[in-house]
């Protein structure tokens, strides 16, 4: 089952106000709003929907206040969706909803969703940096873009205390794969089958009080986007959780920032690009493993 990636987020949230201020400030772009529900977009189109925490179309929350409840993935073709249809069927509940998107719930509670995938195809361009010797810049300054753009919803990643459950839902029912692992079942980074990213849903074992988003991560086009687009995300007034810095699994710069809507989210630019030749290796889980440096407290804590 060819599933591309992340298509959408939906938030149930506490203050719609707050939540929708801090999605634009940290650069998403508004698509609509209205007393119910406001939707935001990155470059590639993939969306973020705001709901108050008691909208009834929403399934019941993992955690109490404001928190993540839906997560939809694109799939290339109707048959893929049919495909995921038939196999869900077998043992939980499957429906659609009016715009076509199947739904489920996961083993921990969330709403599950499945759509022939609306993305837009983002080509970035190549960030030109001179190195000693190799210089590809000639006679030309750096170009700083104004305004960074957030080009793709990369990943989440999820407090589970059902670990061992949850993966084997995703992997052995939806073929997501694994790129990287936690020793002792502590996590696993998982890829959709038909994404190239590191990792789209990263599945972390915690104790039950403990459940929920901890983050949701957004591609830039480099490092000089994620520092300027946090330092402006700061000088708004919302604060750092810790970066930036460069994560060891995975490869990618990072800056992450506390988020009214539920968890955190993450900056990040120059993840690693994998393929089936890629061999999954096991971690130990410590500070220097998460980040291979890091500019603020959180991951030392």
């Amino acid at each position: 089952m060819e599933i591309l990636g992340l298509e959408s987020l939906t938030y149930g949230v506490v203050d719609m106000d707050t939540c929708s201020r801090f999605n634009e400030d940290f650069g998403l772009q508004l698509v609509e709003t209205s007393a119910a529900c406001t939707t935001f977009r990155t470059e590639e189109n993939s969306t973020i929907i705001l709901r108050k925490e008691n909208d009834p179309t929403l399934p019941p929350a993992v955690t109490s206040g404001s928190q993540l409840r839906q997560l939809v993935w694109s799939v290339p073709s109707a048959d893929v969706l049919e495909q995921i249809a038939a196999e869900l069927s077998k043992d939980r509940d499957v429906t659609r909803d009016d715009n076509g998107i199947l739904w489920t719930l996961d083993p921990m509670g969330y709403g599950l969703g499945f759509c022939v995938t609306q993305m837009q195809a983002v080509v970035d361009e190549p960030v030109q940096l001179n190195t000693l010797g190799n210089p590809v810049r000639v006679d030309t300054r750096f170009q700083f873009s104004e305004k960074a753009k957030i080009l793709h919803l990369g990943h989440v990643v999820i407090h589970a205390p059902n670990l061992q459950e949850t993966y084997e839902f995703y992997t052995k029912r939806l073929g997501f794969v694994l790129t990287d692992s936690f020793a002792t079942g502590q996590g696993y980074f998982l890829r959709s089958p038909g994404s190239h990213d590191h990792h789209n849903i990263f599945l972390f074992h915690v104790e039950e009080d403990l459940a929920g988003i901890d983050h949701a991560s957004y591609a830039l086009s480099s490092f000089d986007d994620v520092a300027m687009a946090g330092t402006h995300l700061e000088k708004k007034g919302w604060q750092s959780f810790t970066g930036p810095g460069r994560h060891q699994i995975g490869s990618n710069y990072f800056w992450y920032f506390d988020s009214p809507c539920g968890g955190k989210v993450e900056y990040y630019a120059d993840m690693d690009y994998l393929t089936d030749d890629w061999v999954p290796r096991e971690w130990e889980f410590a500070p220097e493993v998460v980040a291979a440096w890091d500019t603020g407290p959180g991951f030392a804590q």
